[in-house]
């Protein structure tokens, strides 16, 4: 598989089944972690269930991130306009995966402990949120950045480029203001943004075949 179609297939099912894993199923079998005590409390209440989904989860989570760096890096380079904010984009895309690999893991950490000590399991739970709060930040740098160099190379589609600017300026304001959204608005933008980047999976995988 060459490393066009790894990315096209990352940034396809990651997203997807990110959103089937943890945004469906792992709400209706386990629970919505709207606190981490609540959160602790439903992984306690079927630790398997819960290991398993966060387990798949994570994987699928992180390929995101790491089909998103492969994007940016395909972009790099200094003859290529925007080359420089690809690069930005692919080490932020890079550190973003790492921070969501040690948030599940404080994650798993917390079901694991919460055995002996839930008030500890409630604190790695919280900790593991506030590291995905951070990641919603850079994440939201990241996108903007690499839809800077989209459509200054004219890379995929242009409205796919805006969109990746428009998601990141979104990420960037709600993460430094508190919006008082209601949390449909959440998931509507979580939906939004998994098309977004499964699209340009699609279109990656289209450029590919039509190379």
């Amino acid at each position: 598989m060459s490393s066009r179609s790894l990315t096209g297939w990352l940034l396809i099912a990651g997203p997807i089944l990110t959103f089937l894993v943890i945004g469906v199923l792992y709400t209706a079998l386990v629970g919505d972690q709207e606190t981490p005590q609540s959160s602790v409390q439903e992984m306690m209440a079927q630790p398997e269930l819960a290991r398993i989904l966060l387990g798949i989860g994570a994987l699928v989570f992180i390929s995101m991130f790491l089909g998103l760096a492969l994007l940016a890096r395909s972009m790099q380079g200094d003859d290529k306009p925007g080359g420089a904010y690809a690069t930005l984009a692919g080490i932020l895309f890079a550190a973003v995966a790492a921070v969501g690999i040690a948030a599940v893991g404080l994650s798993a950490a917390a079901l694991q402990t919460s055995t002996e000590s839930v008030a500890l399991a409630v604190t790695l739970e919280g900790v593991s949120g506030g590291m995905f709060a951070g990641l919603w930040f850079f994440w939201g740098i990241g996108s903007l950045l690499l839809g800077a160099a989209m459509l200054m190379q004219k890379h995929l589609h242009i409205v796919i480029a805006w969109l990746f600017v428009a998601f990141g300026v979104y990420v960037v304001i709600s993460s430094l203001v508190d919006l008082n959204e209601p949390d449909v608005v959440g998931f509507a933008v979580w939906i939004a943004s998994s098309l977004i980047i499964a699209a340009a999976g699609f279109l990656t995988l289209k450029e590919k075949a039509s190379s």
